[in-house]
């Protein structure tokens, strides 16, 4: 944009460089200023000062805190059984955490599932389909089909016969499980 020049900013001072003069009232100022505008350079001042003060408080809190946690670290790492013990208590805290968590939010989620299950169902007219049935039905199956497989499994242990009793073939399979091929 041939021969433009932008504006020029006004430097920022860096942390290192002094402050800009004060433009607060000197002591010839002082003597020729209102009692009003006495007052509040006095004012001022106590501000100040009060501010300086807390900022000292500050400083030293912050100091002794660190100190405090230094310390700390130190007696920590200095112990090999005491380092041992924090990190497996913060372990066992966040295992802990994770378990409760996970078993809140997945409760709310299948709660929601529920909810939104019992929703779509009464919107398409199967009012009697309810998704605690469902679940009711499912475990009634599950507890059906392990009373099957409890009773096969006495069975052949107290049957104690081998592979040949049954007429397995070679790989181990009953002939009873084999479908014959169909011609045609």
């Amino acid at each position: 944009m041939g021969g433009m020049t932008e504006p020029s900013k006004p430097a920022e001072p860096s942390r290192h460089e002094a402050p800009a003069p004060s433009t607060r009232a000197t002591p010839q100022d002082a003597a020729s200023a209102s009692p009003e505008q006495f007052q509040a350079h006095a004012h001022s001042a106590q501000v100040d000062s009060e501010r300086a003060h807390k900022l000292g408080e500050l400083a030293h809190k912050h100091t002794a805190q660190r100190h405090a946690e230094i310390h700390g670290l130190f007696e920590i790492l200095g112990s090999k059984r005491r380092l041992f013990w924090v990190n497996f208590l913060a372990g066992l805290s966040r295992g802990i955490g994770f378990f409760l968590g996970v078993t809140l939010v997945g409760g709310m989620l299948i709660g929601a599932m529920a909810l939104a299950f019992d929703f779509v169902a009464s919107t398409l007219g199967l009012k009697e389909l309810r998704f605690s049935s469902m679940v009711a039905g499912l475990a009634e199956k599950y507890f059906e089909a392990e009373k099957v497989w409890t009773s096969v499994d006495s069975d052949a242990g107290s049957s104690a016969g081998t592979d040949a009793d049954l007429g397995a073939d070679p790989d181990g399979t009953p002939q009873e499980m084999v479908e014959p091929l169909e011609d045609g």
